[in-house]
């Protein structure tokens, strides 16, 4: 079964963003250390745990969402029966 062309666009575009939100927040959270403790030698695994979750709460989350949305288009236009 070939599936519509808007079904593939909207697939291909969903997985991309996942994959450019994932690697932004890899990222944004090295960014995110770099500037917090710029200029110490060492953090504490705590407060390290702290600044990189802080900053990756909300990327994540966008991650989850788009991934999930993808996964649900893509069953979607598989032709997947929800119900018998």
């Amino acid at each position: 079964m070939k599936y519509p062309l808007v079904l593939r666009l909207a697939f291909g575009i969903q997985s991309l963003l996942a994959v450019l939100i994932g690697w932004t927040t890899i990222v944004g959270m090295c960014v995110e250390w770099y500037a917090h403790y710029q200029g110490r030698a060492y953090a504490t695994r705590a407060e390290l745990a702290a600044v990189l979750s802080e900053a990756a709460v909300p990327w994540l989350l966008a991650a989850i969402f788009l991934a999930l949305s993808a996964l649900l288009c893509h069953l979607w236009s598989s032709g997947t029966k929800w119900t018998d």
